[in-house]
């Protein structure tokens, strides 16, 4: 593989392929335009540009595993690459879909059938997310008066809906619902 021309921070390749690259990569590699790369150093620069963009996207916010094997897979196509990368950072501890299932459930208002089904769009396992909640023993109840307030003046079919669609047991709701003291 040759590259056809190095573009501040692009690579371009003459298979049609264009990689984000570093400065530092360029360096260390000593990349020049119409360098001829075989296998094992296309790989190694590509492992790099891939390690180095999962570190600028993980210094931004968290990711779980799935996210950022996807994220990094949109922009260098090679599965083998992107998997060791992530690989990598699961080892050194950048990447924890544990850790980050429970941050993620702390800072939501949400239902745990929301969360949940959030979660598991992101690639969390149903068993983390269970063990999480476990651990946080959260309230649901609590969540629920506290946004009663909110959909006070909407008939009580709507709170319902609302409520639903945030992703709280019906159950809960109704109970809730029922039990709020009316201001007159």
């Amino acid at each position: 593989m040759r590259i056809l021309k190095i573009q501040k921070n692009k690579l371009f390749m003459d298979t049609g392929e264009v990689i984000d690259i570093s400065r530092g990569i360029i360096l260390e590699y000593s990349l020049v335009q119409g360098m001829e790369l075989g296998e094992e150093k296309y790989t190694e620069v590509l492992s790099s540009a891939a390690l180095h963009k999962a570190y600028f996207l993980l210094s931004r916010r968290d990711y779980s595993k799935k996210e950022l094997s996807q994220k990094l897979e949109s922009k260098f196509h090679r599965g083998d690459v992107v998997e060791s990368v992530v690989a990598k950072l699961s080892q050194q501890g950048y990447i924890d879909d544990y850790s980050y299932t429970k941050a993620y459930v702390q800072n939501r208002r949400y239902g745990r059938r929301r969360v949940e089904y959030e979660l598991f769009q992101k690639g969390v396992s149903r068993d983390i997310v269970s063990q999480v909640y476990r651990e946080l023993s959260i309230d649901e109840k609590n969540e629920i008066r506290r946004l009663i307030p909110r959909i006070s003046g909407k008939d009580r079919e709507k709170q319902v809906a609302y409520l639903a669609r945030r992703g709280f047991n019906l159950d809960d709701i109704v109970y809730e619902l029922k039990n709020y003291p009316e201001d007159d």
